[in-house]
């Protein structure tokens, strides 16, 4: 099951249970109404949202970007809802340091496949819900100011190919918090890697403070994440548990056999 499929079954199938979001200052209110894109003026209660108005944005649809010049204020993915933000071209700005909350009162879901979002400071899953944030193969650019990967946050790579050919990765000038409790999750249905294949996930300018907790992966693969230069996060396909043991145990039957035979 592909991250897109994978993704819209986990929000279609979470019961929303509804928290109070992070308090926000100033600006109009602008909701989704309906499925659309984001320049339709028919997707939205009020208008098409502007950071000019000072818009906070919620996004309680599935909502597509697919031309330049759409932006917000403030961004909110999942609040009475659920709601999907999806960047397939163009590119949306969210102010510099304002939020791009995803998953608030409800399970949200921000998917990258192409164009460039300037989101300010991301944040997932970090209050109460599920917030899901997928990037699809590279050829996009997703930057922030700071990210925050709370306790409920899913990250969701589907590579393309092997190396920065297959994956962009998130962008961060500052630092970037990992919160124990979120999970990173590995999609093989654009590409079928193999032992050593990698990909840099996180390029933050500032720290990295914390790692995923769980690392999942489908069955024949499993995953390593290295931290160990300062600001990246590499993700590493390796050898299953038992493999390299099963490979030596073979090795040494094989040699068992051989002296056999020389006697």
């Amino acid at each position: 099951m592909s991250l897109r499929s994978s993704a819209l079954l986990l929000l279609l199938t979470v019961v929303p249970i509804f928290f109070a979001g992070p308090a926000l200052a100033g600006g109009t209110f602008v909701t989704s109404v309906q499925d659309g894109d984001w320049s339709d003026r028919d997707t939205w209660d009020v208008q098409i949202p502007s950071q000019a108005s000072g818009d906070q944005v919620q996004v309680e649809h599935v909502v597509a970007v697919n031309s330049s010049g759409a932006e917000a204020n403030v961004l909110l993915i999942g609040v009475s809802a659920q709601g999907w933000l999806q960047i397939v071209t163009g590119e949306l700005t969210v102010a510099p340091n304002n939020p791009t909350n995803v998953g608030v009162n409800s399970p949200g879901l921000l998917y990258m496949q192409g164009g460039t979002m300037n989101a300010g400071d991301l944040g997932v899953g970090a209050w109460g819900q599920i917030g899901q944030l997928g990037l699809l193969g590279s050829g996009w650019s997703l930057n922030a100011d700071t990210a925050d990967f709370g306790a409920d946050a899913a990250l969701i790579i589907e590579p393309t190919a092997n190396g920065p050919s297959g994956l962009s990765p998130l962008q961060v000038t500052g630092g970037t918090n990992i919160a124990k409790g979120s999970t990173l999750t590995l999609d093989v249905s654009s590409y079928e890697p193999t032992v050593d294949d990698s990909w840099t996930v996180i390029d933050s300018g500032g720290s990295i403070t914390g790692s995923f907790e769980t690392l999942l992966a489908p069955g024949g693969y499993e995953i390593a994440q290295d931290l160990s230069v300062q600001g990246l996060l590499k993700i590493t396909v390796v050898p299953e548990p038992g493999t390299t043991l099963g490979a030596a145990t073979a090795l040494l039957t094989l040699f068992a056999l051989r002296r056999r035979a020389r006697k």
